[in-house]
């Protein structure tokens, strides 16, 4: 047998095999973890001015080109005048990953309703018995304008 077949297969080799197995295995995690907290800051960012933006620019195809990293989108639920979408970004070290709901109209086009971080429930509005409605008073309102 040969001295050099000895010395390849030795423990040093194994070890340096095994290093770089886990300083792979490292490095994937942190570009797994860094793109979906960015993705989800600069989401939070972009719905934050599509909302302060009128409602003709707020639509749901504006609000796909906010979420940015490819999250995954899904209709969780479907009401009356709402439906709700959930964008996730898969995560390892946070459980349950990065996850944006955003209500939407059922207009055609859908438009951005408003939006909750983390997981939501549909939120169904109820409408006003005529109980509750009082009508405007002879003139209507006045703010203390002219």
């Amino acid at each position: 047998m040969s001295n050099s077949d000895t010395e390849s297969s030795g423990p040093g080799s194994k070890l340096k095999v095994i290093k770089l197995v886990v300083f792979i295995g490292l490095m994937l995690l942190i570009l797994v973890e860094a793109r979906a907290k960015m993705a989800y800051s600069a989401a939070i960012s972009g719905l934050d001015t599509l909302l302060e933006k009128s409602a003709d620019e707020s639509t749901l195809e504006a609000v796909d080109e906010v979420m940015t990293f490819f999250p995954s989108k899904a209709l969780v639920d479907t009401g009356e005048t709402t439906d709700l979408y959930l964008y996730s970004w898969a995560s390892l070290l946070n459980y349950g990953g990065y996850k944006i709901s955003v209500y939407a109209s059922k207009s055609t086009p859908q438009r951005m309703l408003k939006f909750k971080l983390g997981v939501a429930k549909l939120e169904t509005i109820k409408p006003m018995s005529e109980e509750d409605a009082r009508p405007l008073p002879p003139g209507g309102i006045n703010f203390g304008g002219q």
